[in-house]
């Protein structure tokens, strides 16, 4: 075995780590959703990564690549052209005995630790901080890097339990609050068992509030809400143990005057997480106001875009996070995060329901035609200023080369992000793109790709292109007269007429008096066109009204007197009335894979298999959590599979790891689907996979909750899964997908099979896709 020449002794004082190895290239570039990578390859196989200078590896493009020795600079900080796009750098800490110490690391995707995989901080944010454990002797640290840089250090505990105050979510105090408010701190757990039975102590101006914690992971970090009174100017928070103090953190809060731009907190109900949005207040609240919902640019907060804004006597302007400044490019969890705090903040602020717009700028613009054009009833007007249009114009989307094989079931997952493929949408909005003609960060090119669909199918539009403006062009490029003037004169479409495209009902259902409850081919293009007299439908399988129609042709069969809330249901090239069972396949309970990521989604690990098997399982919903709460500012909870099936979970989507011989709730719930993975065997259907090293991804009903999959039929299966992008943002999966061993080394290309379950969650009645 070849041992790493790099080392440290341990000493009480902070580790810095300055010296390493670094390699470049070793993995395909982009937002790909199967990992192709020489050394997680290494690592699925259970081969340790223990390099030293000039060791090769072999690239996914067939070149060699060496490992070479690398030295930080000023403050610790590595810069390497290897670190760029798939880079990894290398390390080893010796120590003296087993402990637990505190990575301190930025600008790395994510860190190995003896092999273990842990939540990195690519956007260089530098509040997290991980407890690790590291056994005596050499321990090894393996950073995936992909933006050029990263920095790293190991400091000493202080103790099992503590407030980490560098990533608060906090609320401003406004002269109307009263009672408790709410905030959101981290939680350090340094521990080797969950922590139960914590507390946080809230003390100002002689109140004192106590909150209850949920659950801490073991040697990890979780972001908890804690109540304070509205009346305090600074918060005394202590962390207790059964009362018994811990850690204590003094925390300022802000407290605003009216007429100025303030934060509110709420509970997010895709993970019971504290969220906060930023509100510009209207010079004159009325309700006949409209509201705005504005979305801010990659590494921009929601609060900063409020202030962009002067206030406005018409409007009140409220800005979501997005979950995080760069979260998730207002797809996906920054999409729902969006229409959350609409639902939020449109029932605290009195304004016209007619008038809702949304604009947005840069990242924030892309969000405005990806959120505008999914939902014509909610907003009637969309405004986007240096907009994007998506990730294939833009963000580096991945498009596989043959629409036959598997990968093309991947790629019609990402339907959502096909903002061109619902263009006719805009049609019934008011549309306004603004951008400067010089702009080097999000090319002018976007505008123009967007004015001339626009123009094509005759939308009407405002456009405006500023004349040597770059990217930002100070308040003006969000808070433009002519734009404003625009969003000031939208209302949304009463909807005589619809012409409605839809990616997917679980995303986008509605259209004026028409939902669409269920397609025929998921993630396919739904479209819905015509007036209250007559409509026609394109892969649509059931819909309903919303309004009574005392005759209408669909499709050309004639109904007559159907009332409000009548649902039609399409049975091969008949429509007849009917209902959807509330246990099949429709808007409100589909996939596909990222679908159960939500409705306070609980990670449950497995406990019933090999010691290995049960640490695997561990570390990677400790992983998938960390992950979820440094990209989505999110607090999912992390149980055991005993815990799980004896608490009460009853309506919280859940997901399992492992298979359902060391899972016991992956056996519980999972019992009736016709993907069946266990140690040693893997079934899709009547088809029966040679299961070594082989390892599935899929979702599917339990009941009334949505269950992600994620395991392997052996460790090698399993490992197969850790680098699967299920947080990433512009990657998508559909309802189930099977990995042959060779995925690490072939990406997509060793994607065994993929597809989607049926109206009935059926395989027979879905589609799939195998590689021949």
């Amino acid at each position: 075995m070849i041992h790493a020449l790099i080392g440290f002794t341990f000493r009480q004082a902070p580790i810095e780590i300055r010296e390493g190895l670094v390699i470049g290239g070793v993995a395909a570039p982009g937002r790909v959703p199967v990992v192709q990578d020489a050394i997680v390859a290494k690592l699925v196989r259970g081969e340790p990564v223990l390099p030293t200078a000039g060791d090769s590896l072999t690239t996914p493009r067939g070149s060699t690549v060496l490992w070479k020795g690398a030295k930080a600079g000023s403050g610790g900080r590595f810069e390497s052209p290897e670190l760029g796009g798939s880079g990894y750098l290398f390390t080893s800490v010796d120590m003296p005995d087993d402990r637990t110490m505190i990575l301190e690391a930025s600008g790395h995707n994510l860190v190995y630790v003896n092999g273990v995989p842990r939540a990195g901080d690519p956007y260089g944010y530098g509040y997290l901080r991980l407890p690790v454990r590291l056994h005596k002797g050499a321990n090894s640290l393996l950073f995936s890097v992909g933006r050029g840089w990263m920095r790293a250090r190991l400091v000493p505990t202080t103790g099992p339990y503590r407030l980490e105050t560098a990533d608060l979510t906090l609320p401003d105090v406004i002269p109307s609050d009263t009672g408790n408010l709410m905030g959101g701190v981290v939680v350090m757990n340094a521990s080797p068992s969950d922590a139960t039975d914590l507390s946080i102590s809230c003390s100002s101006a002689g109140k004192t509030v106590t909150t209850k914690l949920p659950r801490i992971p073991a040697l990890s970090v979780r972001k908890v809400r804690f109540d304070f009174p509205a009346s305090a100017k600074d918060l005394d928070l202590m962390l207790t143990k059964n009362g018994v103090p811990f850690h204590s953190a003094m925390v300022g809060i802000r407290r605003r005057t009216a007429g100025q731009t303030y934060k509110r907190t709420f509970i997010s109900a895709i993970d019971g997480s504290v969220q906060y949005y930023a509100v510009n207040p209207s010079t004159k609240p009325d309700p006949s106001n409209a509201l705005i919902l504005s979305l801010h640019g990659a590494s921009v907060e929601a609060i900063g875009q409020a202030d962009a804004y002067s206030p406005k006597a018409w409007a009140t302007l409220v800005a979501p996070t997005n979950r995080r400044p760069y979260g998730f490019d207002w797809e996906e969890w920054g999409r729902m995060d969006a229409m959350e705090v609409l639902g939020v903040a449109g029932a605290r602020i009195p304004h016209d329901p007619k008038r809702v717009v949304v604009t947005g700028h840069s990242m924030g613009g892309h969000g405005t035609w990806s959120v505008g054009s999914l939902y014509p009833s909610r907003f009637g007007a969309v405004a986007p200023s240096a907009g994007w249009v998506s990730f294939w114009s833009y963000g580096g989307g991945w498009e596989p080369r043959e629409a036959t094989l598997p990968e093309a079931m991947l790629r019609r997952a990402m339907s959502p992000s096909d903002t061109l493929a619902r263009i006719t949408n805009l049609a019934a909005q008011k549309v306004y793109v603004l951008h400067g003609d010089a702009d080097d960060n999000v090319p002018v090119g976007q505008a123009r790709t967007m004015k001339r669909a626009l123009a094509n199918l005759g939308i009407e539009f405002g456009y405006h292109e500023e004349p040597g403006a770059g990217h930002w062009w100070g308040s003006q490029c969000v808070d433009y007269p002519e734009l404003m003037a625009t969003l000031e004169a939208a209302r949304i479409s009463d909807f005589a007429t619809v012409d409605f495209t839809t990616p997917d009902p679980a995303v986008s259902a509605n259209c004026g008096w028409i939902t669409v409850l269920q397609q025929i081919s998921p993630r396919m293009v739904s479209r819905v066109r015509g007036d209250t007299g007559g409509l026609t439908t394109e892969n649509v399988r059931s819909i309903r009204f919303e309004q009574a129609l005392p005759s209408l042709t669909l499709d050309g069969q004639k109904f007559s007197n159907l009332s409000a809330k009548a649902v039609l249901v399409k049975t091969g090239s008949n429509w007849a009335a009917g209902q959807v069972p509330a246990t099949a396949r429709h808007l409100g309970f589909s996939g596909p894979l990222k679908q159960a990521f939500r409705d306070r989604f609980v990670l449950v690990y497995g406990t019933s298999g090999s010691a290995e098997e049960n640490e695997w399982s561990r570390n990677k919903a400790r992983f998938e959590a960390e992950s979820f709460y440094y990209r989505g500012n999110g607090s999912p909870e992390v149980v055991s599979d005993a815990e799980f099936l004896k608490g009460d979970y009853a309506g919280r989507n859940a997901a399992v790891y492992g298979n359902s011989t060391t899972n016991l709730a992956w056996a519980a719930l999972l019992g009736k689907s016709p993907i069946r993975l266990g140690r040693g065997a893997l079934n899709v259907g009547e088809k029966k996979i040679s299961a070594d090293g082989s390892a599935v991804a899929f979702l599917y009903p339990s009941e009334r909750r949505l269950v992600a999959a994620i395991g392997g039929a052996d460790l090698a299966g399993m490992r197969l899964t850790d680098r699967l992008p299920v947080f990433g943002s512009g990657t998508a999966f559909p309802d189930w997908m099977v990995l042959s061993p060779e995925a690490a080394e072939k990406g997509t290309k060793g994607i065994l099979a993929a597809g989607f379950f049926g109206p009935d969650w059926g395989l027979a009645s879905g589609e799939a896709a195998w590689r021949e």
